[in-house]
């Protein structure tokens, strides 16, 4: 039961933020990243307490590691859930945290497409030309002039048995060869 009643949940909160969000980018699309970044952090912090009531999650944050992060800066993490993003985006509320994904992910998921489309995300093709990816991955790395903080999960995507994937450089040294962070 608990399980059905998380999931009933999820939807209706991201259904609720697909519309918040929306609504928010009608009234200032020039700075869709800076304005959604709320919406972004108040859908993640619903998503997580969801998953701590009905999933037993337990958060523990460092505050001393946080007070000592930079303005911007490039985060490199494992990527082992679903849960990653929202965590990430719920354990670093005052940073604009934006990340690499899988094109395929654009339409079709509510509030996360419009988010990755809209906010500053970089959307790439994992089986296309290295060149438009690059691109993107430059688009984002250009974004720190703006406070953005660009996030790399280096093994490109989850693995089935939640070991550690082979680690791919090539965003990490896009991203550091266009910006300093």
């Amino acid at each position: 039961m608990g399980i059905w009643l998380f999931l009933v949940c999820l939807l209706l909160i991201l259904l609720y933020y697909d519309f918040r969000l929306r609504l928010a980018y009608c009234f200032d699309p020039q700075n869709a990243y800076k304005n959604l970044h709320p919406l972004q952090v108040h859908a993640a912090n619903r998503i997580m307490s969801l998953a701590c009531i009905y999933g037993g999650l337990k958060i523990v944050v460092d505050k001393n590691l946080l007070d000592k992060l930079p303005k911007t800066f490039l985060l490199i993490s494992n990527h082992q859930s679903l849960a990653d993003i929202p965590l990430l985006v719920h354990v670093l509320p005052d940073y604009m945290v934006r990340f690499i994904a899988k094109r395929e992910l654009r339409r079709g998921v509510p509030a996360l497409s419009f988010s990755l489309r809209k906010a500053g995300h970089a959307l790439i093709s994992r089986q296309g030309d290295f060149r438009v990816a690059r691109r993107e991955m430059v688009k984002l790395a250009k974004r720190t002039r703006q406070g953005v903080c660009p996030t790399v999960f280096p093994e490109g995507t989850r693995t089935r048995t939640g070991r550690v994937g082979q680690f791919h450089a090539a965003a990490v040294r896009t991203i550091l060869s266009t910006t300093r962070i």
